[in-house]
């Protein structure tokens, strides 16, 4: 990298939002704390600059922590919408060290679809040949999807869930009503999904059924 004689910036005195004084150090940490192109702009900036008062460089750290978080932040949405979508749409499921993992959609909440990965061990130990528990992540957090898993389960059945849904929709539409007091109905794309889901259903129980 070429070499840049420091430059001196004066600035007004700006409030100390996270209550710290930085140093010419806790930049170089900042710095490295990014790799690869992130990380050559943190040494570059710091390579240009000298400060000529604590306020100052207050606001140099925050405003580079800004940018280089907001640009890591951009890089790993593009990455969910370039590699993890289409994981969770193609239910990709892949080998890892211990076990297997799912990616798959978890169902809404809060109007947003979220990623979700399910990890499940290569085998279920003892003598029980039934599916055995699994680990579910969840990219989100109750109002927004997130870049990173934020909500982590055990969870003990898979048949659980189905039955679950089933329980839920058998209630829905045996008590409630729209605003004209008729019961509500599945409509065309409520009635395609239980289709599709009665079918792969079907597959499942042929295949155990070819088993016995």
């Amino acid at each position: 990298m070429a070499w840049f004689a420091p430059v001196v910036l004066k600035t007004a005195a700006a409030p100390d939002m996270k209550g710290n004084s930085p140093s010419r150090d806790a930049l170089q940490k900042l710095a490295e704390k990014f790799p690869d192109k992130l990380q050559l702009i943190g040494n570059e900036l710091i390579s240009k600059i000298e400060f000529d008062d604590d306020e100052h460089k207050r606001r140099m750290l925050a405003s580079i922590e800004y940018h280089l978080t907001q640009q890591e932040t951009n890089e790993k949405h593009q990455w969910c919408i370039d590699v993890l979508s289409p994981k969770c749409t193609a239910r990709t499921v892949e080998e890892t060290k211990h076990g297997y993992k799912l990616f798959v959609w978890h169902p809404q909440w809060g109007g947003y679809s979220s990623h979700a990965e399910v990890d499940f061990e290569k085998t279920t130990g003892g003598n029980d040949a039934s599916p055995g528990c699994f680990e579910l992540a969840v990219y989100h957090a109750g109002d927004f999807p997130t870049d990173e898993p934020v909500f982590h389960r055990h969870c003990c059945s898979a048949e659980q869930f189905v039955r679950f849904g089933l329980d839920v929709l058998e209630a829905q539409l045996q008590h409630q009503t729209d605003d004209k007091g008729e019961l509500v109905r599945l409509g065309g794309m409520g009635v395609a999904q239980l289709e599709v889901f009665r079918d792969r259903i079907s597959k499942l129980l042929a295949h155990e059924q070819n088993r016995r």
